[in-house]
């Protein structure tokens, strides 16, 4: 007695492709971990860079101040030249305070990268797992799909 066998090696081959799918899930998972990293990381290196920049920027922007307000006193620059230099040096205050909190915030990007992306990597692996499976279970039923008796002959009733 023979079953169709061309049922059960189609069923393989159906198993076979959703096991490389999962494989290639796990593969784009894995990618995405290390690519989501390094962007979060380069905008932690850049938030670093222009806060940098402020801290670096931030002196000048006071000098130039305390010499207008100086001069100022001195009757040298107008009141104009005057509230554009104050202006000045508090948007160089604000861009920096605001250069801290980028920093901040991608710090917080690159410690939260993980969860998201480790989810899909853990459901990949599951569905590997669970694929793995369901390809053992379809070729033990290739195996069994033949019944071979020791007798060569019909049976009648």
């Amino acid at each position: 007695f023979e079953t169709d066998m061309d049922f059960y090696a189609h069923v393989v081959e159906q198993r076979k492709s959703a096991l490389a799918a999962a494989e290639a899930e796990v593969a784009a998972a894995k990618e995405a971990i290390a690519r989501n990293r390094q962007m979060k990381q380069t905008e932690l290196d850049q938030a670093k860079a222009e806060l940098k920049f402020r801290e670096d920027d931030l002196p000048n922007w006071k000098t130039a101040f305390e010499l207008v307000g100086k001069s100022r006193q001195a009757k040298s620059v107008s009141e104009l030249e005057y509230f554009q230099t104050k202006s000045n040096y508090e948007r160089a205050e604000y861009a920096l305070k605001e250069a801290r909190g980028r920093v901040s915030k991608a710090e917080d990007a690159l410690a939260l990268t993980g969860p998201a992306d480790l989810e899909a990597l853990h459901r990949g692996l599951k569905n590997v797992d669970l694929a793995k499976v369901d390809l053992e279970e379809s070729r033990r039923a290739v195996e069994r799909g033949s019944i071979v008796s020791p007798i060569d002959g019909f049976i009648y009733n």
